[in-house]
């Protein structure tokens, strides 16, 4: 349902999605196409699940920031300090 705003001014994934932005300007109209869709579709958002103006928030184990979308650090903490398998089962 989100095909066309995939990638441009929205990621989703299952019942997870977020409207990024380029410019501040765009940012309401952006938004404004989401919410079309979801109305096209008859569907609601959980107001209890929706945050808006984030500077910066985890989305699937990622850091979505004003840089951009960047891996989560404690994710790569994990795998720098994660021990190299001995045995073959362990691997």
């Amino acid at each position: 349902m989100f095909e066309a705003l995939i990638g441009k001014t929205m990621e989703a994934y299952v019942d997870d999605m977020l409207v990024k932005l380029e410019r501040i300007a765009d940012h309401v109209f952006d938004l404004g196409e989401m919410f079309g869709v979801l109305r096209n579709y008859q569907m609601k958002l959980n107001p209890f699940k929706c945050a808006f103006e984030v500077a910066s928030e985890k989305f699937l184990g990622f850091m979505v920031n004003k840089i951009g979308i960047e891996a989560n650090s404690k994710k790569i903490r994990a795998l720098l300090d994660m021990r190299s398998p001995i045995r073959k089962k362990e691997v």
